[in-house]
């Protein structure tokens, strides 16, 4: 019987570097194969697709057509190919803007929850990380987190990532964006545990989570 964990949360609250540190303590923990998948890379990969083809990312009907005649091949649980063509993850890190666009599309984020349900059939114990994971793609997941911090303190992490600056209000304008978008919003599922990682660092959010996951998964 597969389990799936879902992390949820706020851009730049954490929730990527989450994912992969849960799914090494969890291998350790339970001896269990688990894979990360992060949906933000799916969407972004899309964008980047239709740039390569030459795909206008406000024509809703060629994105979706385009998405669905391709394979999506993962390499630790993110996107690493898209049919015969390699992805590289400086070439997704530059297309979060890119990726807002499609991702408002209802019809291409069912074909990603397809993607997503096909995962977890190849790997019955994943934690996929996304914004509508606990509440949409899998509403039944076997633990449901949601992550938050302060805008500021986001807007600090990714100018560091990103390597250039972000506005504060560019971080709150995402958030709106997420919440009130039409296909899938941004929403807390209401089984869902939550933390704040504005005053935690890694290994303060891995240590509450992964306590967690344990008491709730019953191994």
């Amino acid at each position: 019987m597969s389990k799936v964990i879902a992390v949820d949360g706020t851009a730049g609250s954490g929730t990527s570097t989450l994912t992969k540190n849960l799914c090494r303590a969890l291998r350790v923990s339970t001896r269990h194969d688990w894979q990360g998948l992060n949906t933000g890379s799916i969407y972004r990969s899309v964008a980047w697709l239709c740039k390569q083809k030459g795909v206008e990312l406000t024509d809703e009907a060629a994105v979706i057509t385009l998405a669905a005649s391709c394979e999506f091949k993962f390499t630790d649980g993110v996107v690493s190919s898209v049919g015969d063509l390699a992805v590289t993850g400086d070439e997704l890190d530059v297309l979060g803007d890119e990726a807002k666009i499609v991702a408002k599309y209802g019809g291409l984020r069912e074909i990603v929850r397809q993607w997503q349900h096909r995962f977890v059939e190849l790997h019955p114990f994943t934690i996929m990380e996304g914004r509508d994971i606990g509440v949409k793609v899998f509403p039944n997941a076997s633990v449901k987190i949601w992550v938050d911090a302060d805008p500021a303190v986001r807007a600090r992490r990714r100018a560091l990532k990103e390597g250039h600056t972000v506005d504060v209000a560019e971080v709150e304008r995402r958030d709106e964006d997420d919440r009130t978008r039409e296909a899938s919003p941004m929403r807390i599922a209401d089984d869902a545990v939550q933390y704040d990682s504005t005053d935690l660092d890694e290994k303060g959010l891995l240590d509450q989570a992964l306590e967690y996951c344990l008491a709730s998964l019953a191994f």
